[in-house]
């Protein structure tokens, strides 16, 4: 049970375990809007006095509620009383000589950063380093750096995440039903600032009668229920409540009471759409909210993950029993904004500006398989030659042929290994998965660090020497571009039969039909898992030899010179019959799992080669057991 009387939720209870745990330190914490951050954070046993930062005035009170304490404020005129909780407003307390006057250092123990994707700013900086608490942890909604400026120097680590799937997934949260609606708007001409548009230059270029009365028709067209619409601007705003009925406009000015009391007569349905500029996207409790709808583009995914966050709490009448199902998110987006703005696939870390026309056909549906209906869409015939068409030769400091994938990863594959580099976290640290005879998955500290350890993988991991071509950005520079060969043409069609059609195969590149052949042939190997089980060994998919009578692995790459030699791949090959009986998918199943199989109360295991080229072995290693 938490300090305000609410049952602590697993994962909550989970998270503050974990913090209690720590020595000391600077750590962030991300949770997904909805997910109850604020509960968390004011349930961390405190071992001394407790300050919270919030970057905005309506934030500050907020925690207030959810605390056994007396509870003191630091905003403007308001000051703190030596309470052994204080909740304070990072404009206040950075502002002149307030917070020596008021404080010194340790007089905290633990400092919390809400919204901590703002603390590299310098006037958190300064309230931290002069504070000097023995613990400072972050919390933040957003797994992105918003405005590019990363967390590493602030924080140390990610001691617990739970994203928006995660909450999705198991309920905790509302699914997405994400949606596009084409308005004329264009901010291809619009000034940046910061990593965002200009917001009175994108007031000029979104505030226009026409995309207004195209933005009024899209609300009434397809909106559900209760709405919130996020204008460009307070302009904006009111604009689009002159052609939207009911409407009712929050903007900065709108006094809190008033505020407060259009949030209770919208929940209880008396106005039926709010639209607001630059208040309801952070820390703004609105239950009932079952449409969210955006004339408001925006560059900055921590924004955009803010706005949407709005919507995605559950909501239950507790009169009518009614419930809400899910939220519809509305996207108004111009036709030059497709490639530059924030839109779904930006809440679970897609860029969408990495999409092609195939994956952007994707993105109708619910938000939780979305990542599903990307993948489907890349693992096509056509999504493939696509995905060859991202190949990044230019940003590659290690000289590696990228290929760009819609999640923000990269990757490079050839036979019988691949390797793939995860976009990186808010603090930079970079995944990498290694594929050959061994699947390993490392940890570095950056981008830089992990590719330099791929490209040492690349010239140290045996590697097929014809394989350079497919990853080493020269040679992919000198072959890559000239037509497809008539081997590969005749390969493709011979693989994919009706299908080659559809991708025009006869002006495809070399690349592009490697990226095709790779592909089908993987897809095949796949079918082959299906039907004849993985290899006991590396775990790779099996297939049939050329005369049926034994298993081989996928990964295995032959030369023949005057005999066979294996190339590259684990080498394992084996019998399809063991004493008489036929060798099943379960039965490699069971090997892999439990070290053996038992038929006819007998125990087989595998038995790799002790030779160089010899032949792998499914044995008899005794009688089975009771147990077995």
């Amino acid at each position: 049970m938490s300090a305000s009387g609410l049952k602590l939720r697993d994962y909550q209870a989970e998270c503050i375990d974990i913090i209690d745990n720590l020595d000391g330190g600077a750590h962030l914490v991300q949770m997904a809007t909805g997910l109850g951050k604020t509960v968390t954070f004011a349930n961390i046993h405190r071992h001394g006095r407790m300050l919270i930062l919030s970057h905005r005035d309506e934030l500050v009170a907020q925690p207030v509620k959810y605390f056994d304490c007396p509870v003191g404020i630091e905003k403007a005129e308001r000051h703190s009383d030596g309470e052994p909780v204080v909740s304070g407003s990072v404009q206040t307390l950075s502002r002149g000589t307030r917070l020596e006057r008021n404080f010194k250092p340790g007089d905290f123990d633990l400092i919390v950063t809400d919204e901590a994707h703002h603390a590299s700013a310098p006037t958190y900086r300064k309230i931290i380093d002069y504070l000097q608490p023995r613990l400072h942890i972050g919390f933040t909604a957003t797994p992105n750096r918003g405005d590019g400026r990363g967390l590493d120097d602030i924080f140390e680590d990610i001691v617990f995440q739970r994203d928006l799937l995660w909450g999705i997934r198991r309920g905790y949260l509302c699914d997405i039903d994400c949606m596009q609606v084409e308005v004329e708007w264009s901010t291809a001409g619009v000034k940046h600032v910061a990593g965002d548009f200009q917001l009175n230059a994108l007031n000029d270029a979104v505030n226009r009668p026409k995309s207004n009365a195209q933005v009024a028709e899209a609300y009434r067209r397809f909106h559900r229920g209760q709405t919130l619409i996020f204008a460009s601007s307070v302009k904006h705003a009111y604009a689009l409540a002159e052609l939207i009925e009911g409407a009712v406009v929050v903007d900065g000015k709108t006094p809190m009471d008033e505020r407060r009391q259009i949030i209770e007569d919208f929940t209880a349905r008396k106005i039926p759409v709010i639209i607001n500029f630059g208040v309801f996207t952070e820390g703004t409790d609105m239950p009932l909210i079952e449409t969210i709808l955006l004339a408001r583009p925006t560059r900055n995914s921590t924004l955009y993950t803010q706005m949407v966050g709005r919507g995605l709490r559950l909501y239950e009448d507790p009169e009518t029993g009614y419930r809400k199902k899910n939220l519809l998110l509305i996207d108004c987006v111009g036709d030059s904004d497709k490639n530059d703005i924030c839109t779904a696939p930006s809440l679970i870390g897609i860029d969408p500006s990495d999409l092609d026309e195939n994956e952007k056909k994707a993105i109708r549906g619910p938000l939780s398989g979305l990542r599903d209906r990307i993948e489907a869409s890349e693992d096509t015939p056509e999504g493939w030659v696509l995905s060859a068409r991202k190949v990044d030769l230019t940003s590659s400091s290690q000289n590696i042929a990228w290929i760009r994938r819609a999640d923000g990863s990269k990757v490079i594959r050839g036979k019988g290994w691949s390797v793939r580099m995860h976009a990186p976290d808010i603090l930079y640290r970079v995944m990498v998965d290694f594929n050959g005879n061994n699947k390993t998955v490392r940890e570095y500290d950056d981008e830089t660090e992990a590719e330099a350890a791929v490209r040492r993988w690349l010239d140290h991991y045996p590697v097929p020497s014809q394989d350079r071509s497919l990853w080493d950005t020269e040679s992919v520079k000198k072959w890559g571009n000239k037509p497809a060969s008539s081997a590969q043409i005749g390969q493709i069609r011979r693989m994919l039969g009706d299908d080659a059609e559809a991708i025009d195969v006869e002006h495809l590149t070399k690349r592009e039909a490697a990226a095709v052949l790779d592909n089908a042939f993987d897809k095949q190997e796949k079918a082959f898992a299906d039907i004849y089980g993985l290899c006991p060994k590396c775990g790779q998919a099996l297939k049939l030899t050329k005369n049926k009578k034994s298993f081989t692995c996928t990964s295995n790459h032959w030369s023949q010179d005057g005999s066979w030699r294996l190339v590259s791949g684990c080498g394992t090959t084996f019998k399809v019959r063991a004493d008489g009986h036929c060798i099943k998918p379960a039965d490699l199943k069971a090997i892999r799992e439990n070290g053996f199989y038992v038929w006819r109360g007998k125990r087989y295991a595998f038995e790799p080669a002790r030779n160089h080229g010899d032949f792998s072995a499914i044995r008899c290693i005794g009688e089975a057991d009771d147990d077995s």
